[in-house]
């Protein structure tokens, strides 16, 4: 693939039959917190303030605007070696669904802490778009929902 624009995880990753980006990688404020059967990634650049809940069934995810005020809601205690949703998650968890079920049922408890390392987000021609994380990159069929796909 060739673009004149770079994908920001290199254009010799880009998937077969992926378009080109739209802009440059947007790089800001970031979260990420693998769970039992999923992940969750908070993305605040360029201002998005959003949050991607992705379930491994089914390959789903879901977004929303992040509305955590900063304060830690009561959560029930993680079992031994498994963490509770930490900071937005946490509220997200509380506020709202997965693609299917509450966010406890579907992607469970974390299976590691927060990691409140910047994320970079680009978006592709046709509406897809990339989100970096300590576990790969992730590709987004496009729009609040759909599926995931994580790149080689």
């Amino acid at each position: 693939l060739t673009c004149a624009i770079p994908w920001f995880f290199g254009n010799e990753r880009a998937p077969q039959g992926s378009g080109c980006p739209t802009a440059l990688g947007a790089i800001g404020p970031g979260a990420f917190q693998p769970f039992e059967r999923g992940l969750m990634i908070f993305v605040n650049a360029n201002g998005l303030n959003r949050i991607y809940g992705l379930q491994n069934e089914g390959s789903r995810y879901t977004s929303f605007v992040n509305g955590w005020n900063g304060t830690d809601l009561p959560y029930d205690p993680s079992p031994s070696g498994l963490f509770q949703p930490q900071r937005m998650f946490r509220w997200a968890f509380v506020n709202t669904l997965a693609p299917v079920s509450t966010w406890q049922n579907q992607i469970g408890w974390g299976t590691a802490n927060i990691d409140e390392s910047q994320r970079t987000i680009q978006f592709e021609e046709g509406g897809a778009f990339y989100i970096d994380t300590p576990s790969g990159v992730y590709r987004f069929s496009g729009g609040d929902q759909g599926t995931w796909t994580r790149l080689n």
